[in-house]
């Protein structure tokens, strides 16, 4: 199966199984108006993606977001791609990973695509997340922006509602925690505690995938922090 159901309006539309072995989880959000907003893009994906969302019955000439969750290249590979294939797409990202995805500084190592082996293609950030929270609608829908940094400076959550149900977007809320990327452990521990305090219903997360209920998305949380301990 190309995609997966998560509700209604939300879909997974890559991962390691759904497009390429190197990619994490990609999320696909449809609005009210038929539009849609993509969470994460893969390593080099795109045209992988562009079929999944395809098989979603959506069109892809209704893509108007892209939200980079944190600056590595196993999400943002595609950026690039996506943008110049559909130029309306704004791209989302928060202001401390914003350089490194817009090609500033040294992207070999911070975007991990020297470790993957590939070369990345910088692309603009058109809307800069500067809150700890911040709410956004894109077209009907509220989407709550949470800065939990730890694996990166500049890494992002994503609260969206679908179907009465809270889904948490936390694409590598697991880690890991290097100095190459600028990891704060002390900072990724404060960050799963505001994720734990808003106890949504389902998780989908960057590597490890889709969690449906509210005590999972808990335990799984609490998992990682002791692990960390």
């Amino acid at each position: 199966m190309p995609f997966i159901r998560i509700s209604t309006n939300i879909f997974a539309v890559g991962s390691s199984e759904l497009s390429q072995s190197s990619d994490a989880y990609s999320y696909l959000v449809k609005t009210k108006n038929n539009n849609l907003v993509l969470i994460d893009c893969g390593v080099d994906s795109f045209n992988i993606i562009a079929q999944n969302i395809k098989e979603t019955n959506n069109k892809l000439e209704n893509l108007i977001g892209l939200i980079l969750t944190h600056f590595h290249i196993d999400h943002i590979g595609s950026a690039h791609d996506f943008k110049f294939h559909y130029p309306k797409i704004k791209i989302y990202a928060h202001e401390l990973d914003k350089d490194i995805i817009e090609g500033i500084g040294n992207i070999e190592v911070k975007t991990a695509a020297k470790w993957y082996g590939v070369n990345y293609t910088p692309v603009k950030v058109d809307v800069i997340i500067k809150s700890k929270e911040e709410k956004l609608n894109i077209d009907g829908i509220e989407f709550l922006f949470i800065h939990t940094p730890g694996h990166t400076p500049g890494s992002l959550s994503i609260i969206v509602e679908d179907d009465g149900k809270k889904i948490l977007f936390g694409q590598d809320i697991h880690g890991p925690f290097m100095n190459e990327f600028d990891s704060n452990i002390e900072d990724w521990k404060n960050s799963m505690k505001i994720l734990l305090s808003k106890e949504v219903d389902i998780l989908a997360e960057g590597h490890y995938g889709i969690f449906k209920s509210k005590n999972s998305v808990k335990n799984f949380i609490i998992s990682q922090l002791k692990n960390h301990e």
